[in-house]
């Protein structure tokens, strides 16, 4: 298994530069790609121990935290790698999806509108704000943010599954359930 692998030769070069933080936080990665929730957990705080500075380590314990049913704590990590660099787009789209968790949908809309301000062609900040729309009752908005992100990325499974489930089309849904499958197969 390629995770696995990544494990191994993560930790042969941890033994050689312990305090590397870059090392640390893909050995946070690929114990979370195990399912491996506290090594991973451990990895990031490691990195972030070694470089406070680390906008990526910040954000991947967000994730972390987000993963683990902990919002308030999530956002406070997102919140700081921001900090460290305003325009990381894995912090931007998980800060914005943060917000919806901790029911602050105004907020949440907000930050997806101000994330895709930074960076309009990614697909994934656009999917983030159709669905924070979309669960806020504004199916309009939401429709136009999902056609957005196939204009940015037209296999963006994510987009098609939101539109397919919106307007019933069974040939995008199988479309996209038959990528998910292949993903979580991979994984």
């Amino acid at each position: 298994d390629s995770n696995r692998d990544a494990v191994e030769i993560t930790k042969q070069a941890l033994s050689k530069a312990p305090r590397n933080a870059r090392l640390w936080c893909s050995l946070g990665a690929a114990e979370r790609k195990l399912a491996h929730m506290p090594a991973a957990r451990d990895a990031y705080e490691k990195a972030i121990e070694y470089d406070s500075n680390y906008s990526q380590a910040w954000c991947n314990l967000g994730e972390w935290h987000l993963a683990s049913g902990n919002p308030k704590l999530a956002l406070e990590n997102f919140d700081r790698a921001l900090a460290l660099e305003k325009d990381l787009i894995e912090a931007l789209n998980n800060r914005a999806a943060t917000l919806y968790e901790l029911g602050r949908f105004a907020d949440a809309e907000k930050a997806a509108r101000a994330a895709i301000e930074i960076h309009p062609e990614v697909a994934a900040l656009h999917v983030n704000l159709g669905n924070v729309l979309l669960h806020t009752g504004k199916a309009r908005p939401a429709v136009k943010s999902f056609r957005k992100a196939l204009e940015c990325d037209p296999a963006c499974p994510e987009a098609h599954m939101n539109l397919a489930t919106l307007f019933g089309e069974s040939h995008r849904l199988a479309e996209a359930l038959a990528f998910i499958e292949h993903q979580i197969a991979v994984k």
